[in-house]
């Protein structure tokens, strides 16, 4: 029966009724959570740190890397970004200063679950913090120090964009 709240049914109930019909189940493999966080204090208000940096290809300033809107409308949800010719990121959710993206399979390396928040939060009315937090699965990578690597690599790849935005932002004219 459905969830009375939601429609629909958790996977607890699912499974059983899966097997009784013959139906495979592969199970999931051991999932390896990352969480990344980077943060940079602007003397900007947040809606001027948002105009410089907060759209959804402005990744090419702040990553240098290519990027194109290839499906859907800058800024609204279910946009599509190509980011380097090859890593694919559509829009899952935004609010007035933030956004949230999720990767397709990553062509480059064994990721799964991969979603990334640019977000820049009012302090005061005069200065803001950008917050980009990246959350992603990378049992892919088996070895234990390949997958450090791999983690140090990407932390400090962002943490390098957001020490950009945070530049871009304060060079902003003040709004």
């Amino acid at each position: 029966m459905p969830h009375a709240l939601f429609g629909y049914r958790p996977l607890a109930a699912i499974v059983p009724a899966l097997l009784a019909t013959g139906t495979s189940v592969a199970a999931a493999p051991s999932p390896h959570y990352v969480t990344i966080v980077h943060q940079a204090d602007v003397t900007r208000p947040a809606g001027a740190v948002w105009a410089r940096i907060g759209h959804y290809c402005d990744l090419t300033k702040w990553m240098g890397k290519p990027c194109e809107i290839v499906a859907g409308k800058d800024g609204e949800i279910g946009a599509t970004r190509l980011i380097d010719h090859k890593i694919v990121e559509i829009l899952v959710g935004r609010t007035a200063t933030s956004y949230t993206y999720t990767q397709t399979d990553h062509i480059s390396a064994p990721l799964h679950l991969y979603h990334g928040t640019l977000a820049v939060e009012p302090i005061d009315g005069r200065s803001s913090r950008i917050v980009y937090t990246l959350f992603y699965d990378n049992n892919g990578i088996s070895d234990p120090t390949a997958r450090a690597k791999e983690v140090q690599q990407r932390s400090a790849l962002f943490a390098k964009a957001v020490k950009t935005m945070q530049s871009m932002a304060e060079a902003a004219p003040a709004s």
